[in-house]
């Protein structure tokens, strides 16, 4: 087991409520985007990412709005507006202004689209029966394997199902190509992190519970629970790669891709193309 000197965490272990999403993404601690990231690329990557934070994108404030909709229902009508279209001058001035007093401009579509997605959520009824804890609940722990802070923020909580509930949104929530997205996009080392996160802050949770609606309309809802083979390979998968991290973060380098030689052959989709053609 490699330990390293644990970053000083801005609050507190444990869970808090009620923390704005700018100050939560500001805790410069480990957590599931940069685990994913480097499952799925390099450390270089992670680190180029937390010295170079995104610019929101229209996708982004999109996801966000949708969030905030049905998570948060309450603080949506005040946190986002339809704005003008950004064609002239006085249209960037009006999303400046909106943006100092807090509130997120959209277009009329995605307007539209988040309605409609929060309406088909809502409207859900097993859905209903699971969106009842805390929304956007912030959790901070310490990892035992490498001694580094961690943090995570869980969409929804329900007590009675022990589980961490998630809101996905996406092209095609039908099983066979939804699963795909769970593991191209490590939501499965999403899972692992959450729950033993939310174990480590007192939580009772045994689930990870995955709200998935597509965009387009009539913006259909499914249900997903990972099962446990799903969670255990993440939690297998997440070993390494905090061993790593916590590595870069001792040793204070973080290496590209492979500096050596790699053999490399084509796929096997390739392959089985090139034989079925040949015959």
């Amino acid at each position: 087991m490699t330990t390293v000197h644990a970053p000083t965490s801005p609050i507190g272990p444990g869970l808090h409520r009620h923390v704005p999403a700018p100050e939560y993404h500001a805790w410069d601690l480990l957590n599931a985007s940069k685990l994913k990231t480097l499952a799925s690329k390099s450390p270089a990557h992670v680190k180029w990412e937390m010295d170079h934070p995104r610019k929101t994108t229209d996708a982004m404030r999109l996801g966000q709005a949708i969030h905030c909709a049905v998570l948060e229902p309450e603080r949506f009508p005040e946190e986002f507006k339809v704005g003008p279209p950004r064609r002239s001058k006085a249209d960037k001035e009006e999303h400046e202004r909106m943006a100092r007093a807090g509130v997120t401009a959209l277009s009329q579509g995605d307007w539209e689209t988040v309605l409609a997605v929060r309406d088909a959520v809502r409207s859900h009824r097993a859905v209903r029966h699971i969106l009842d804890g805390d929304a956007e609940l912030s959790a901070v722990w310490k990892d035992e394997q490498t001694g580094l802070m961690c943090k995570g923020r869980f969409d929804d909580t329900c007590t009675w199902a022990r589980c961490i509930v998630d809101l996905k949104s996406t092209k095609d929530a039908s099983p066979q190509a939804f699963s795909r997205d769970v593991f191209n996009l490590g939501y499965h080392l999403q899972a692992a992190h959450y729950i033993d996160g939310a174990r480590a802050c007192g939580l009772d949770v045994e689930h990870f519970v995955i709200v998935a609606v597509e965009k387009e309309p009539p913006c259909p809802v499914a249900l997903y629970q990972l099962d446990a083979e799903a969670v255990e390979a993440g939690r297998k998968q997440l070993v390494p790669l905090k061993e790593q991290y916590a590595h870069c973060v001792r040793t204070g380098k973080w290496p590209g891709r492979r500096d050596d030689v790699q053999i490399l052959s084509l796929p096997g989709w390739a392959w089985r193309q090139l034989e079925g053609g040949a015959a």
